[in-house]
């Protein structure tokens, strides 16, 4: 069993790298925007399992899986955080505020997990991604702060409840 498990750790390695899973993350970060729930949820499923559990049972941690998903990881992480936030700031559907909102913790919780990122989610970032909103989100400080909780969020529910809090503020006006 032990060869079986290097053997399937070696193939995990080589379908990151030749197959080409950059458009598999295009596709899903693109995905966070759909309001179709089907399509959302794999999508979410899709980014998770890739920067939550890079490694498995089957596949351990080898250096050059960390490589290939810190690649990945490093390219998209900017347009998931502002396909997330335009949900969070724009959608009406729940599920969808909610999803957003863990996954934001989720590329946070990446960065903690060993994937060293190129781009750090701190407050600038954040600011420069709500720039393009109304006056109104600049407006309100709250926003900005319960994006950086939500980012440093120690639980799914508790950056779920974050983003739909950000997503109620804007829409009881």
């Amino acid at each position: 069993m032990n060869v079986l498990n290097q053997v399937l750790g070696i193939q995990y390695d080589t379908i990151l790298d030749e197959m080409d899973m950059g458009r598999l993350v295009d596709m899903a970060s693109h995905g966070l925007l759909s309001q179709e729930q089907q399509t959302f949820k794999e999508s979410h499923k899709v980014l998770n399992e890739l920067f939550m559990h890079p490694s498995t049972s089957i596949c351990k941690k080898r250096p050059e899986t960390n490589s290939i998903v810190m690649r990945l990881y490093n390219s998209y992480v900017l347009r998931i955080v502002k396909n997330c936030i335009e949900v969070i700031l724009t959608s009406r559907m729940n599920w969808q505020i909610k999803g957003c909102g863990d996954m934001l913790r989720i590329i946070n919780t990446a960065e903690r997990i060993g994937i060293r990122a190129g781009l750090k989610i701190e407050k600038g970032v954040l600011s420069e991604i709500l720039e393009s909103y109304s006056e109104d989100v600049n407006a309100d400080i709250s926003v900005l702060t319960n994006l950086e909780r939500m980012l440093n969020a120690s639980s799914k529910e508790e950056a779920e409840g974050l983003a739909v809090l950000i997503n109620s503020k804007l829409y009881e006006a």
